[in-house]
């Protein structure tokens, strides 16, 4: 089986039987950290500006400078291997869609400071959630009457920023 790509205007999407073939994504930044993810969760990668930006199935975004990898590669993957390679740190939104009141957890696997912020679509913050040091899973409350429509949850750490899209009714 190969694993089939379709280039689309700066972007990498991925059409991949996860059935027949396994791959990996695996990327490796200039601190020797490597992160690797089945293609099957990932949506597309894109290069912008000077980052990297790769979405994934679920919903969250990942995003890294240019600058800070060293390298990156597409790996066959064994039965073996496969359970390392979930994403260690995530956005969860609940309920979603909302109606302005909303539970976010993040879960970071290191002690980091963090930003979490909510933006609408144009880029613009409408709301700063938390900034400070977190280590593990923690949960934010959001009870505000923002208007209806869609926004990103953001969350910049000291080496990644992760986001994800909710709805407000």
């Amino acid at each position: 089986m190969k694993l089939f790509t379709q280039f689309i205007i700066g972007s990498l999407l991925f059409l991949a039987n996860p059935i027949v073939a396994q791959y990996q994504f695996v990327l490796t930044l200039n601190n020797s950290e490597e992160i690797a993810m089945l293609v099957s969760e990932i949506q597309s990668i894109k290069f912008e500006s000077q980052s990297l930006i790769l979405n994934k199935v679920d919903g969250n975004t990942l995003n890294w400078l240019i600058s800070d990898i060293n390298n990156y590669r597409f790996d066959n993957v064994t039965s073996a291997t496969l359970t390392e390679t979930s994403e260690n740190s995530q956005i969860e939104i609940y309920p979603n869609p909302s109606n302005g009141q909303a539970i976010f957890s993040f879960s970071s696997p290191d002690k980091q400071h963090v930003s979490i912020g909510i933006f609408d679509l144009l880029g613009q913050e409408i709301l700063m959630v938390y900034s400070g040091i977190q280590e593990g899973k923690q949960t934010y409350s959001l009870d505000t009457q923002i208007p209806s429509g869609v926004y990103i949850c953001k969350v910049v750490g000291e080496q990644r920023i992760w986001t994800k899209s909710f709805i407000v009714n």
